[in-house]
This record gives structure tokens, C-alpha cells and sequence, in this order.
């Protein structure tokens, strides 16, 4: 596997890729894909987003185009990855609450509607959040991993 920051991504060779977000404790955030069509990944939505959050590392895996739906699936069961998965992202409120903001300051600052910051508080809507996690991090001072604190058992 080969590590890299984004900037680097253009230095692959065409193919087929898995691509896994690291943040700097080393928790893994996101698995992704790339097809041999892409041929480059800033027009990949998801990967576009996250080489805007701070800290975040990336790392590369080439894979058989057939082979790549499964080795996604297999990498996500194995990691649980917060961004893939619609987990409720518990550390928001209590990071909120931190700052001292409403919801409807926070959803002001992070341009939202106050709906979806209740809703992501109680774990709806974890998917969406996606695009949001950068700014959500800037206004809060904190990391994306700090939003996806796991839960006690």
C-alpha cells in the first residue's frame, strides 16, 4: 500500500484504487473507490472533501477493478469507518456544548439548518454530515475522530 497525502494522488498510475482517509491518530475515517475512468480523483466527490480536513493522511491500494467492490466492503466490515457508515456522531454535543453554542448557533456557523445538527446529534443523518465534517471541525476546534467518539457498551 502506498501512503501519500492528497497532493500526491496525481502521481498514480490510471487504475482502479481503494483509498482510506487516516487522521492523525491513526484512526481510519472513510474507505473509498476509484474506477479506471476516474481519471482524477478531485473529481471524486468524497475524496475532494476530504483533503480539505486538516490532518487527514491517505493512504492507496491498486486493485483488480473486479476485485474492488469487495475489497471495499471487506476494509469497511473490518474497520467500521465512521464516514462510511450512518453512525451517530456522539462526541458532536458534547463538543458543542463546549463552546457554549445552541444547535442553532452551531447549524449558523457551520451553514445548516438547526434541523440537521438535532438530527446528527441523534444519529440520523450521519451519511449527509459528510461534506459538513471540515467545518464542523473548524468551528468546533477539534478533530474528526472527536466526532466519532465509540460508544460504551
Amino acid at each position: 500500500m502506498l501512503g501519500a497525502v492528497f497532493d500526491d494522488s496525481k502521481a498514480l498510475s490510471p487504475g482502479a484504487f481503494i483509498y482510506i482517509a487516516i487522521d492523525k491518530n491513526g484512526k481510519i475515517l472513510y474507505v473509498g473507490k476509484t474506477s479506471p475512468r476516474i481519471k482524477n480523483l478531485n473529481h471524486d466527490r468524497r475524496h475532494s472533501v476530504l483533503k480539505n480536513i486538516p490532518d487527514i493522511r491517505i493512504a492507496y491500494l491498486e486493485v483488480d477493478f473486479s476485485l474492488i467492490g469487495s475489497i471495499q466492503k471487506a476494509l469497511i466490515s473490518y474497520f467500521h469507518p465512521p464516514f462510511n457508515e450512518g453512525r451517530r456522531v456522539r462526541g458532536l454535543e458534547s463538543l458543542r456544548r463546549e463552546k457554549d453554542l445552541t444547535q442553532t448557533e452551531l447549524a449558523s456557523l457551520v451553514g445548516v439548518d438547526v434541523s440537521t445538527v438535532r438530527n446528527w446529534e441523534k444519529g440520523r443523518e450521519g451519511a449527509r454530515m459528510f461534506s459538513t465534517v471540515a467545518r464542523l471541525c473548524e468551528v468546533l476546534e477539534c478533530t474528526p475522530s472527536d466526532l466519532y467518539q465509540e460508544e460504551d457498551d
